[in-house]
């Protein structure tokens, strides 16, 4: 299993860098590491445009 910090870490670094989910996201969105993944992406996106 992939700790919570990998997974943070990629999904913001997916989103600052502008990559969509599909592209980015090593875990299938359905699996709970996906599910995390664009929790967190979703966030950082959020994040991006309120700066």
């Amino acid at each position: 299993m992939t700790s919570i910090e990998v997974i943070d870490r990629e999904a913001k670094e997916a989103a600052e860098s502008g990559q969509t989910p599909e592209q980015a996201c090593r875990w299938p969105l359905a699996l709970p590491e996906g599910e995390r993944w664009l929790e967190t992406y979703n966030s950082a996106l959020l994040e991006l445009e309120s700066a």
